[in-house]
């Protein structure tokens, strides 16, 4: 093997241009190990404890934020607003088509609530005005039941009972002057009609049948009149308890099968109509709360499904951060109520005031640490905030 010799004086220099080529390496291994360092350092927040209390890392958020979507799948037919536009609560952002057809729907549903309501109203007014009606006649029938019982009254009498009495003893004297009557006659019944002995004995068997049958009469009638009395007043008491007892069944209100049907009908109906309505609503995107659409992400004509986030809103009306690394040997130490400063990484001349609103029950586990998160309000509020805006906190001793 043929070996090539360097010349000694670069032999010599060896060693020198060695050391040089090892301080590089290292230098740069240095640097190396330095920059990867704060790579990490910048990807860990570290909580550092300043010269007023502990500090640790947040960012702003507005009082409230919810994304919005249709409860319903269709196309998208209005919208109504743009980002960046403020709303108030119960505005319409945007609808979807086919409403036409949810609003039929709906008036159908009310038409069919209103008409069962009316029925059952009917119903029970009907029912009171049976009450009513009912009393009247138990009224009616019970004064008709005291005329009655106070013509028996009358008519039963002493002096009535004489007089029936005395028509009855009339008669037994018209049938013993029949009797007599017709004894004559039968003597001369054999004889010819113009015989004036018969004939006058006819005419007085004729009288004393008519005297008879007048006298018969007269009795029956004062029997019979009495016994009416009678039958009357029995009449008339049964009318007023029947009458009683219709007036009683009336003072319950409706019958209880009708107006169990009644109102089922009015419960089916009003839930028609809450089903109705809410088709229609799930139609309709409108704002939960007071806020500025911060994003729109439907256009018209697009076609969504249920639950697709739509728009974006939030609620700037007050400021508010969260913590992102508060960890449990410092969160024992925070309580609602305290005070704190904070500044904005992005406007380090601006220090805001706070108030702990509270810290969270629950925790999060990142890089084997127990973090919580605390809520803080700020106090002071400046326009050159933006949501997500890195704030450094600084809780006060």
């Amino acid at each position: 093997m043929n070996t090539k010799l360097l010349p000694k004086p670069i032999i010599k220099l060896m060693p020198l241009l060695t050391l040089a080529l090892l301080g590089i390496l290292l230098s740069a291994c240095s640097s190396a190990q330095n920059t990867g360092s704060g790579s990490q350092a910048s990807d860990v927040t570290t909580p550092v404890i300043s010269n007023t209390g502990l500090t640790v890392e947040g960012r702003l958020e507005p009082t409230d934020s919810v994304w919005l979507s249709f409860q319903s799948s269709g196309q998208v037919t209005e919208i109504q607003v743009g980002e960046g536009q403020s709303v108030k609560e119960g505005d319409i952002l945007a609808v979807l088509g086919n409403q036409e057809a949810a609003q039929s729907e709906l008036k159908a549903a009310e038409l069919e609530l209103l008409t069962a309501q009316q029925a059952l109203d009917d119903l029970n007014q009907n029912a009171r005005v049976a009450e009513t009606q009912a009393h009247q006649v138990f009224v009616e029938a019970a004064l008709a039941a005291d005329n009655a019982h106070q013509i028996l009254a009358d008519m039963d009498s002493q002096s009535y009972r004489d007089e029936i009495d005395d028509a009855w003893t009339k008669v037994q004297d018209a049938e013993d002057d029949l009797n007599d009557a017709q004894e004559t006659f039968d003597k001369y019944e054999n004889l010819d009609e113009d015989n004036i002995n018969r004939k006058n004995a006819e005419t007085d068997l004729d009288a004393a049948q008519k005297a008879y049958d007048d006298a018969l009469r007269a009795y029956n009638l004062l029997v019979y009149n009495l016994e009416r009395a009678r039958a009357n007043a029995d009449n008339a008491d049964q009318v007023a308890e029947q009458a009683n007892q219709d007036y009683k069944d009336r003072q319950d209100g409706p019958d209880p099968d009708e107006l169990a049907l009644r109102m089922a009908q009015v419960d089916s109906a009003q839930a028609h109509v809450a089903a109705a309505q809410k088709a229609l609503d799930m139609m309709v995107l409108t704002a939960p709360f007071n806020g500025v659409v911060t994003s729109v992400d439907v256009t018209i004509g697009q076609v969504v499904s249920s639950g697709e986030p739509a728009m974006h809103l939030a609620d700037f009306s007050s400021w508010f951060v969260k913590t992102t690394d508060l960890d449990e040997i410092k969160a024992v130490k925070i309580n609602p109520g305290k005070s704190v400063t904070l500044t904005v990484d992005a406007l380090p001349d601006l220090v805001l005031n706070g108030t702990v609103e509270w810290v969270s029950l629950d925790y999060t586990e990142k890089s084997g640490d127990i973090l919580y998160t605390a809520r803080i309000r700020l106090d002071d509020t400046d326009p050159r905030l933006h949501w997500g805006m890195t704030t450094s906190v600084n809780f006060e001793d």
